[in-house]
Formats: structure tokens, C-alpha cells, sequence
């Protein structure tokens, strides 16, 4: 008999304290973090920036948020490339666009992520739209992060 009280007993402490821990919960205002962008230059190197106008050979790490954003980047640039040596698709110098769009509870994390391909990487806008999709699919980085990946090309 006592041994089924003690047994109801830690039931109702661990009801109690995953209630308590939800009351804990704290929200926080949705935010975004970037645009940050990575380039493939005409020469193929890799350029980073936090605008369009400011590349530079290395990305600026003062910010963890933006400095992970930045490894999904690499980690995109170098699968498109990689995909368009392997199917022998000539590509022209693009740029990628991402941001990270936090979730709305502590601890802080991105629940979705925008990745945008410049337009004019591959004169056929379907053959980009593929190499986009299916650089997604090997890129090592963006396979292990939960959260939503929305993928488009620019207009």
C-alpha cells in the first residue's frame, strides 16, 4: 500500500512542477535578425556582408545570432556550388540573402529562416529554382537546425 501512495505522490510533484515550469515560460517580443549576405564573387570567391554594398573576405562575428546566419549561408553558397560542378549548369555571381526570424519564447532561438538567391545565378530560372531546392537538401548546416526554411529567388 505504501509503495502505490509513493507512487501517486511523485506523479502528482512532476504534474506540479511541469505546470510550474509553463507558468515560468517567458515570452518575448518576435524579432529578426540580419539580412546577412554571402557572395560568390566572378573570381568564385566567397564574400560576407551585412549589405549589399559592404563585402568584405570575412564575415564580422561581433553577433552570435548573425554569425550563425552566416554559417548557413556558407554552408548554402557552397552546396549550389557544389551542385552546379556536379551538373555541369554554369553559374553566374550571386548572392544569397538570410534572415533569421526568432521565436516568441525564452530561450531565444529562430524558429524560421528566408534564404533569397539572387536572380541571374542561371539564365533558366527553373534550373535555379533546383539547384536552390536541392542545395537546401545537402547543405550539413541548415539539416541540423530545426525551423522553417523558406526558399525563393528574387524577381
Amino acid at each position: 500500500m505504501t509503495g502505490m501512495y509513493n507512487n501517486k505522490k511523485i506523479q502528482w510533484c512532476l504534474l506540479r512542477q511541469t505546470q510550474t515550469e509553463k507558468e515560468m515560460t517567458l515570452r518575448v517580443k518576435p524579432s529578426s535578425e540580419g539580412p546577412i549576405f554571402v557572395s560568390f564573387d566572378e573570381h568564385g570567391g566567397l564574400r560576407y556582408g551585412r549589405a549589399l554594398s559592404e563585402f568584405s573576405i570575412a564575415p564580422v562575428l561581433d553577433n552570435p545570432a548573425e554569425t550563425f546566419l552566416y554559417s548557413i549561408g556558407f554552408c548554402m553558397a557552397i552546396s549550389l556550388q557544389k551542385l552546379a560542378l556536379r551538373r555541369k549548369a554554369e553559374i553566374h555571381p550571386l548572392y544569397l540573402q538570410i534572415t533569421g526570424h526568432k521565436g516568441e519564447f525564452l530561450p531565444a532561438h529562430f524558429t524560421r529562416y528566408d534564404i533569397e538567391l539572387s536572380k541571374g545565378m542561371h539564365s533558366d530560372r527553373e534550373i535555379a529554382e533546383k539547384l536552390l531546392k536541392d542545395a537546401k537538401k545537402i547543405c550539413m548546416t541548415s539539416n541540423s537546425v530545426s525551423g522553417i526554411f523558406e526558399l525563393r529567388l528574387q524577381v
